[in-house]
């Protein structure tokens, strides 16, 4: 992702993987949007996320919530300073 680029939060990529990033806690979560089983990229729905490959699903902060997964989504690092989030 070049640096400043503005992106659309819903679809972008970081180092070729997809990401999503959803408020958490306060802040800002970003997550890799791979699922930790196979790598299919997962989809969003109604609740969160889910894999359409082997049906996990996961909270919309990317923790697992039905298998086969046996992890959440990866987070991605991220910082935000002065209103503006870095990913990656």
């Amino acid at each position: 992702m070049t640096e400043g680029r503005r992106v659309d939060p819903a679809n972008f990529t970081v180092k070729g993987i997809p990401v999503g990033v959803v408020r958490a806690a306060g802040g800002y979560r970003a997550m890799s949007l791979r699922c930790r089983h196979q790598g299919v990229p997962v989809r969003r729905d109604k609740s969160g996320w889910v894999c359409p490959a082997h049906g996990s699903e996961f909270t919309a902060a990317g923790a697992l919530e039905l298998g086969p997964a046996t992890t959440g989504l990866a987070r991605v690092a991220s910082s935000l300073k002065g209103g503006t989030l870095t990913v990656g």
